[in-house]
């Protein structure tokens, strides 16, 4: 699973150029739900799957100062 942060929508597409980002490799035979160790500041996420992971959902948590 890869993950791009940005400030813009276009940011976060442009994967080649991304200044945040998170590269997971999932290897779970069952759902499971995982919290990153380290936070992000971004306003757009994109994240993209490949081979054979599926997904019910994605979602982040957010913390307002």
């Amino acid at each position: 699973m890869n993950i791009y942060y940005g400030e813009s929508p276009e940011e976060t597409r442009d994967t080649a150029h991304a200044e945040t980002t998170d590269f997971l490799q999932i290897n779970q035979t069952q759902q499971h739900d995982s919290v990153m160790e380290l936070t992000k500041a971004f306003r757009y996420v994109n994240v993209q799957f490949d081979g054979n992971v599926s997904r019910n959902g994605v979602s982040m948590l957010y913390e307002q100062t």
